[in-house]
């Protein structure tokens, strides 16, 4: 197992880095069950479900259940079969050692009962691995926050996402944690020519604010 720290924040208000390079993105609202609520929904476009069942809830629903926002769709963790499912992205996404990531998405209770967990991570596809936060706990009435997890990676290597219900918790019950607008931002390693043209930079504002406190200033009479 690939060792690598997550750890989760939330956070009011987050801005990704500038040169972040944004590689996924999903707010669920596109999903095939177009405006229904669809339990145990296995229809996602960027996401396999396995080992279990998730739910695709839209806004309204029958469950009085929001979701960021207050419109569109998102995902209840749980699923309605007694057995919470794994969520992975289908796509994966290439990373060179250096590089950082920031993994953000919107959280919030369960909206019924509770408390609820879940975790979050990395499958590691080449080379082979798996790295998974520790669990996290909302209570039910807790409402959508978003959450950020940054880091960067040792090696080079591709990877997919994960999110689930915590397979230790209260999974069982077909109420979980509401998932929407995950984000995933892989910031490139400058290259050493990169670099260079930074340091460089550097020293010409250096001298030009040099070369500015010894220009004479005019009095005001």
């Amino acid at each position: 197992m690939r060792k690598l720290l997550l750890a989760l924040a939330a956070t009011a208000a987050f801005a990704a880095p500038a040169n972040a390079a944004i590689v996924f993105s999903d707010n669920f609202d596109g999903e095939a069950g177009g405006s229904s609520t669809v339990l145990n929904y296995t229809g996602f476009a960027q996401w396999d479900v396995f080992d279990g069942t998730v739910d695709l809830l839209n806004q309204p629903n029958s469950y009085g259940i929001a979701c960021a926002g207050g419109s569109g769709s998102c995902v209840d963790l749980d699923g309605s079969t007694g057995d919470p499912g794994t969520m992975i992205t289908k796509e994966m996404f290439a990373f060179k050692a250096g590089d950082t990531f920031t993994l953000t998405f919107d959280l919030s209770g369960s909206q019924r009962t509770g408390p609820d967990g879940f975790v979050y991570g990395f499958q590691f596809v080449d080379p082979d691995g798996l790295a998974l936060s520790d669990a996290y706990f909302l209570n039910a009435d807790e409402d959508f926050g978003t959450y950020a997890a940054t880091g960067d990676f040792g090696f080079d290597g591709n990877l997919k996402l994960i999110f689930r219900a915590d397979p230790d918790g209260p999974g069982s019950d077909n109420i979980g944690l509401i998932l929407d607008n995950v984000s995933l931002d892989i910031s490139p390693v400058p290259e050493p020519a990169s670099w260079a043209m930074m340091i460089a930079g550097f020293g010409l504002v250096g001298g030009a604010m040099r070369n500015s406190r010894r220009r004479p200033t005019a009095a005001i009479a």
